[in-house]
């Protein structure tokens, strides 16, 4: 009998964690999911948690009961990972050994990168967070806002723009301000990483709402008694607001092989999931250096692929399930309408059409992510990934 390991309960884990228990049975495999706490957040909602369209506790189940019998869960932290003994140390002192591994950790954030960021910047990539910014913006009298990225790489790279053009809607539609100015810091060479998103999305929309944006911009510190924000470049942006994306970086997992790199993220095979040349050994979402977006829709691709892998390494002898980078994202491109973004590595994304349905899709996909994309009952979420996207 085969140990598989699975370490994160996210999109990618707990999707390979199901997968996994659907193929193989209990005496060819015992399947181990350790997450953190226990608990499973459903993170795209903190866009709307940012201006009150929902509360946080819409956003969150326990982790036990999204998996499937016979996957054993233990509420901990991976701690140290022994790549050539197979062999991992939880941060109670337990020790576990596996045949194969599933690093889907995810990404952290660590605000202390910026100097200034906690006492001066607001951001939404937690539900604490997004909650305290609602707060806020419920105060807000008016003035200079400042939306910005606060480094690269970060979790949904389209979360920021939304949040502005969101912001912009949110001021003029709900709380009528009129005294308010919205500007955009990215260090990107242009407003958005992908040319034909930038081009045909976001650009149209940020001119049709009179927000600029500057590019090449990189934030070095904040200055919060100034309201100030000070770059790289020698630039300085005061502001009334901040909203930037905070600094992300790999899960803290500690390794015996140089298998992460500078930032923490772990060196994976863009097409196979393998980690360095372990091919017992995957990773998978946002805790990968994969040049593809830290997208949820990512962690689910390539939850399935890995899972396959191993399924067909224990059964077959010889996996060949490849990632091909596909990326499917809906965008918000306004409080009520929405576009569908996908592409692999090497489409491009392209016809954009920004509907009242596609937001609709938006706003109901908790539930379809919750009930049928995460356990696949019946095959049912590869026939509505074919109906809808």
């Amino acid at each position: 009998m085969k140990k598989i390991v699975i370490v994160g309960g996210g999109v990618g884990g707990t999707v390979a964690a199901n997968r996994l228990r659907k193929k193989l049975s209990k005496k060819e495999a015992e399947i181990t999911l350790i997450d953190e706490n226990g608990l499973h957040y459903y993170l795209p909602s903190t866009l709307f948690t940012f201006i009150g369209m929902d509360e946080p506790g819409n956003n969150v189940r326990p982790e036990e009961k999204l998996l499937h019998k016979g996957i054993n869960l233990i509420i901990d932290r991976v701690a140290f990972v022994d790549e050539d003994n197979r062999k991992i140390k939880l941060q109670s002192g337990k020790e576990l050994e596996y045949d194969y591994l599933i690093l889907a950790a995810g990404a952290t954030i660590d605000e202390n990168i910026i100097p200034g960021f906690k006492e001066g910047a607001h951001h939404f990539h937690s539900y604490e967070a997004a909650v305290r910014l609602y707060e806020d913006l419920k105060k807000f009298k008016g003035g200079k806002i400042i939306v910005g990225i606060g480094g690269l790489p970060y979790r949904c790279p389209p979360s920021p723009y939304e949040a502005t053009l969101m912001l912009n809607d949110y001021f003029k539609k709900k709380k009528k301000l009129k005294n308010f100015e919205i500007e955009f810091l990215t260090p990107l060479p242009r407003l958005f990483s992908i040319e034909p998103v930038s081009r045909e999305v976001f650009e149209p929309k940020f001119e049709e709402k009179g927000i600029a944006w500057h590019e090449m911009v990189n934030v070095e510190s904040i200055d919060p008694e100034k309201k100030i924000v000070y770059t790289l470049e020698g630039e300085e942006f005061k502001y009334d607001l901040l909203i930037l994306t905070p600094p992300h970086r790999g899960a803290p997992i500690q390794y015996s092989d140089g298998v992460v790199d500078d930032e923490h993220w772990v060196i994976t095979h863009k097409h196979k999931l393998t980690v360095k040349d372990y091919d017992d050994l995957y990773a998978v979402g946002d805790i990968t250096n994969i040049p593809t977006s830290k997208a949820g829709s990512v962690a689910e691709f390539e939850g399935e692929v890995a899972s396959k892998r191993i399924y067909q390494d224990i059964v077959y002898g010889s996996p060949d399930e490849l990632y091909d980078g596909k990326t499917v994202c809906f965008v918000i491109t306004d409080i009520g309408k929405a576009t569908v973004v996908k592409f692999n590595y090497e489409n491009p994304p392209g016809n954009f059409k920004i509907t009242r349905f596609n937001w609709l899709l938006k706003k109901m996909y908790r539930g379809y992510y919750y009930k049928i994309m995460l356990k696949n009952p019946f095959g049912l979420n590869n026939f509505f990934t074919r109906l809808f996207l």
